[in-house]
């Protein structure tokens, strides 16, 4: 490896991130590794074939088919000859090449190898990390297309490693995405607790200031109170929606939810806005959590409503079983939403019309719920006008 320490610190990095050494044979990426050399192998007409990895002083066999693996330390190893070389190394018969003939897997002190391939693995920064090895006790002559084919199986073997490593990244990601989620979650209650005491308060205030005869009996102080009371208002609702956006994606239990149950609830959570609304569902029962899930309907039938215009809301919800997924809609005949201003409004804090109560978050809350559960949100025109949200969860 030379005297330059800085490449095999580099490459024992690259090695190590894989974290496969001592993986044990159920381990899927071992299984993968193994089918590999099982494929390798066929391909030559050889008994044996084996992965080496080689960290600073060991050779360890982490997967095989037709040998028994083990590690060894690295001077003993055929295959650091050919990390060595920094080239494949093709030997029709090992007990002929002065480079091999003395080693104890050639001699009979460990084994009796004669024919030998050893494939270079290298990782994407090309770090050498190991070999992909067969071997024969006969001598064997393959032809050019089969030796092509064994180094087209180390990018495989590079591939599933990498796979390995994205997949640990992934997850450790995840991990301190539900990590953060749950921060957020704690920070904006606490924020909303004390926000929400002095906001109860002006509103506590400005009741008394309604009540004074002097106040009642003054058309403009009267209405100056009754501003202060609707502000105040519209800022605790927004503090509400603030506080939902922000647990979305926090830790959840999926179950089935009967529609019949979770679209009555979430009508009752819209007070008197409901009343000016005639909803109709039907279809299976959606698998997510049931506040979520309940939060999500909410959502998606107060922004009908409120679009709705001059009459009466018109919405109906429901569901059914497409391939993996279960498909929601909840449909309405409204104004509907420019395709242009679909992917905008699904944006936190983004309102097409300022003369719609709320803080522009209804969408972006359904659209996190979507994502939190594996699924997606898609806005479309409804035949005859209005919106179509469409929100897809797996079964």
């Amino acid at each position: 490896m030379g005297t330059d320490r800085r490449p095999e610190s580099a490459r024992l990095a690259a090695l190590a991130a894989y974290d496969v050494i001592g993986a044990g044979p159920d381990d899927p990426t071992i299984a993968e590794l193994t089918s590999v050399c099982e494929l390798a192998a066929t391909v030559i007409d050889v008994p044996s074939a084996v992965i080496n990895l080689f960290d600073d002083r060991f050779q360890h066999q982490v997967a095989a088919w037709g040998a028994d693996p083990r590690p060894c330390r690295r001077e003993e190893s055929m295959c650091q000859t050919t990390l060595a070389a920094g080239h494949d190394v093709v030997v029709r018969d090992a007990s002929a090449d002065p480079r091999f003939a003395s080693s104890p897997w050639v001699d009979g002190r460990l084994a009796e190898i004669r024919f030998y391939c050893s494939c270079i693995l290298r990782s994407p920064d090309g770090h050498a990390i190991g070999t992909l090895c067969l071997f024969d006790t006969v001598p064997r002559d393959p032809d050019e297309a089969q030796i092509r084919a064994v180094r087209l199986l180390t990018r495989r073997v590079v591939d599933v490693l990498e796979l390995r490593l994205r997949s640990a990244q992934l997850e450790a990601r995840n991990d301190e995405l539900l990590r953060s989620q749950d921060r957020l979650a704690s920070f904006a209650g606490q924020i909303s607790h004390d926000l929400k005491a002095p906001i109860t308060a002006i509103l506590g205030f400005t009741e008394l200031l309604g009540d004074m005869e002097v106040i009642a009996n003054d058309a403009s102080a009267n209405g100056y109170v009754g501003r202060c009371a609707s502000a105040a208002q519209r800022m605790l609702a927004m503090i509400d929606d603030l506080l939902a956006f922000a647990r979305v994606g926090a830790t959840h239990t999926p179950v089935p939810n009967a529609l019949d149950t979770v679209v009555p609830e979430a009508l009752a959570d819209l007070g008197g806005l409901a009343d000016v609304a005639d909803v109709s569902w039907s279809g299976p029962d959606v698998t997510a959590d049931p506040n979520a899930l309940r939060a999500l309907l909410r959502n998606l039938l107060s922004n009908a409503i409120n679009y709705r215009g001059n009459d009466r809301a018109r919405i109906s919800v429901t569901t059914e079983q497409v391939a993996e997924s279960l498909v929601l809609r909840v449909v309405d005949h409204g104004p509907g939403i420019p395709a242009e201003s679909r992917d905008e409004v699904v944006r936190p804090l983004v309102r097409l019309r300022r003369d719609v109560p709320g803080a522009g978050l209804g969408l972006a809350v359904v659209a996190r719920i979507a994502v939190a559960h594996g699924g997606s949100l898609r806005l479309s025109e409804t035949a005859g006008g209005g919106t179509t949200a469409t929100v897809v969860l797996p079964r």
